[in-house]
């Protein structure tokens, strides 16, 4: 071990316990398995049927190879590091160089991917519930794909060829960190400012908003229904004996577009919660390892907790998908479908 020690100017140390290095080995061959085998399945399902795929289940099939190649990516970087460091061996990378940017990079970039996937996928099924607009509208899929992987190599690349932003090399890991400090100067700041807001704050919030006002149409149109329900009664109760069939099969209708309308709220809900749950906690720890003098070891424990919280989405994501997607598809195809009949009608009307 005394070998190790030679590594010294600008490095850090992160002074990982063995116990510590060894659950997070644990943690990320756990979050691999299980994002390996969810993600795989949500591909297969989606590309199966994928000749009939609307735009919103082609962005799903995005997420799901942002969230696979996450985790795979993650794994293959940090798992050997993790275990190099529990066996007491000395780090493979010895320096700031290329190659140890390229290999903190990587998961990195596949990170940001996957938050613009998600914000992507949201803001698809706003436009397409809440504002009405058909999934023509999305025709040119591979354009709007093409920016969810755009952005995050526009975020990572300078970073990682060292134009822009700065670097801690943890020297008792080998790996290089890709933290800001305000301490290196206007670089960094600049880098850190527009990381936390393009990386993480803003396509978040959009998300997590276009979420909440599908949520908020979900459940005005349930209070419709619901109010529809009690007219219909008041309106029968005078009349109870004529059309008992006719009304129960009303009744049976209102009451299975009520518990669908349902169904698509708390999808939503999980998927929202789950979301925020996943990002937020990384990007309060880099705030926190930006105004932090002098950088110390304890902050990028915490770092590396964010990260491995970062993961619950990786593998919340296809679960929700895969056991409660269909109910929202469905919502979103009868939209289209709705769509459809209304421009029938206007067409009808016009002629």
């Amino acid at each position: 071990m005394n070998n190790c020690q030679q590594y010294k100017n600008g490095a850090y140390l992160a002074k990982y316990t063995a116990t510590f290095a060894y659950g997070c080995a644990v943690s990320h061959i756990f979050f691999f398995i299980a994002g390996l085998v969810g993600n795989l399945l949500l591909c297969f399902t989606i590309v199966k049927n994928y000749k009939r795929a609307e735009i919103h289940e082609i962005l799903l099939l995005n997420l799901a190879i942002s969230d696979l190649l996450y985790a795979i990516v993650s794994f293959t970087v940090y798992v050997p590091i993790m275990l190099r460091k529990y066996q007491g061996k000395c780090p493979l990378i010895k320096s700031n160089n290329l190659v140890c940017r390229v290999s903190g990079g990587l998961p990195l970039y596949f990170g940001f991917a996957n938050v613009y996937s998600l914000t992507l996928l949201a803001y698809v099924r706003y436009s397409i519930i809440v504002k009405r607009q058909p999934s023509r509208n999305f025709r040119n899929k591979i354009a709007y794909i093409s920016v969810v992987w755009l952005i995050p190599a526009v975020l990572v690349i300078p970073h990682v060829m060292d134009i822009w932003g700065d670097f801690f090399f943890i020297a008792d890991l080998g790996m290089c960190a890709f933290i800001d400090n305000y301490l290196f100067g206007s670089s960094s700041i600049s880098h850190f400012i527009v990381i936390a807001l393009c990386g993480i704050a803003i396509p978040s919030n959009i998300s997590f908003w276009c979420h909440m006002k599908i949520y908020l149409y979900v459940r005005q149109n349930q209070k419709r229904i619901n109010v529809a329900t009690v007219r219909k009664a008041a309106g029968n109760s005078s009349n109870n004996q004529s059309q008992p069939t006719e009304q129960s099969l009303n009744s049976t209708g209102i009451s299975s577009a009520r518990n669908k309308d349902i169904a698509v709220a708390i999808t939503l809900t999980l998927m929202t919660l789950v979301y925020t749950i996943s990002c937020l906690p990384y990007l309060a720890f880099i705030i926190i390892a930006f105004f932090d003098k002098p950088f110390s070891a304890s902050t990028f424990q915490a770092l590396s907790i964010g990260v491995h919280i970062s993961y619950i989405g990786t593998v919340a994501n296809p679960i929700i998908i895969l056991l409660r997607g269909k109910e929202l598809n469905n919502y979103i195809k009868n939209c289209h479908m709705e769509l459809i009949g209304s421009c029938n009608i206007c067409s009808h009307h016009e002629l």
